[in-house]
């Protein structure tokens, strides 16, 4: 690569990386946005988006794996 930016943490790499796709009218989509990570998506004025599926929504019940997006709203988002 012609360029290296060398950082000492995830989180100055989420401020590059936010800086330069970041803007008004842009968003970002996750199952769930980490604090740091939200507070630099929208920093640039571009709005962080989580769209954790129902049994992450429920702390107190069981269920295999609490971390995936929902899909559909993932899907009406895009549209």
């Amino acid at each position: 690569m012609p360029l290296v930016i060398l950082t000492h943490q995830g989180r100055a790499v989420e401020k590059i990386l936010s800086s330069l796709t970041g803007g008004k009218e842009k968003y970002f989509l996750s199952n769930t946005l980490f604090d740091t990570t939200r507070a630099n998506i929208e920093y640039t004025g571009a709005e962080g988006i989580d769209l954790i599926c129902a049994e992450g929504k429920h702390t107190t019940i069981p269920a295999p794996f609490k971390e995936n997006m929902d899909t559909v709203a993932l899907e009406k988002m895009i549209a």
